[in-house]
């Protein structure tokens, strides 16, 4: 015969049986006026709700994330959250680009104020020279004819 044909019960139901939490579980010994163990009593003063978790099997649990996305959804309290390699890495990235543009932006911006500085210089100069009597006749005689 086969190990599957002889057992009857799931290995789940069996060690439930043998445990000493099963409330069908009842005394042996007839000295006593309870009917059911005395190491029963803290279970079955137990709410119905954590008895059932007590029988619950590990394998239901599921993982559904990994401790750095959990970190993610703490609230602040000092402590520092911490991403996932890739959202550092795409984070990285886009600063990168930023800064290049940054810099591109902050040379053109440059090359134009010293276009700008270069032609205000020019244009004083001319004003200074329209004003100094004694280098422009033109304006020397403009000015005594009228």
């Amino acid at each position: 015969m086969s190990k599957s044909s002889i057992r009857t019960k799931s290995r789940r139901d069996s060690s439930i049986e043998r445990s000493p939490y099963n409330e069908s579980r009842k005394r042996k010994s007839s000295t006593s006026l309870y009917s059911y163990d005395d190491s029963d009593i803290a279970y079955r003063s137990a709410p119905e709700y954590l008895r059932r978790l007590m029988n619950t099997s590990n394998g239901n649990v599921t993982r559904t994330h990994s401790a750095s996305e959990m970190n993610l959804n703490r609230l602040d309290s000092g402590n520092p959250k911490y991403k996932a390699q890739e959202d550092y890495y795409d984070e990285i990235q886009l600063l990168k680009k930023e800064l290049k543009f940054v810099k591109d932006d902050n040379s053109n911006l440059r090359a134009k104020i010293r276009r700008l500085e270069e032609d205000n210089t020019r244009k004083c100069k001319e004003i200074d020279n329209l004003y100094d009597p004694n280098k422009n006749g033109d304006l020397r005689r403009t000015l005594a004819n009228s």
